[in-house]
């Protein structure tokens, strides 16, 4: 549900600027979504150029996230709270994610025993 709700800000956008186009281009919204496809298409080839070239950095992130999240869960199994999370931002999310996570697992094997 978290899903589909964020991404209704994305569909009110898009329809606000192909109306947006509409009206002050006068050219039809086939034209605004074959440009609009146009552009994701050129970020998506520009991502995969960079993936391509750069892998190391794609991979690094990927690490971080990993890491981020397995020092929250390890928290959780060294029975400290949820409280001393050491990173605010999306560092923090990541790391509360990580707990809950080995906290809801814990607590399902408690309700299976």
């Amino acid at each position: 549900m978290q899903k589909v709700t964020s991404l209704i800000p994305i569909v009110v956008l898009l329809g606000l600027f192909s109306a947006g186009w509409i009206f002050l281009t006068g050219k039809s919204a086939f034209e605004f979504f074959t440009l609009l496809a146009f552009i994701l298409a050129g970020i998506g080839l520009l991502a995969m150029v960079l993936l391509r070239v750069d892998p190391k950095h794609f991979n690094f992130v990927l690490d971080k996230v990993s890491e981020i999240k397995n020092e929250g869960r390890d928290a959780f199994l060294e029975g400290r709270s949820k409280e001393s999370n050491p990173y605010a931002g999306v560092d923090g999310e990541l790391w509360d994610t990580g707990y809950d996570e080995m906290s809801r697992r814990a607590s399902g094997e408690k309700k299976s025993i």
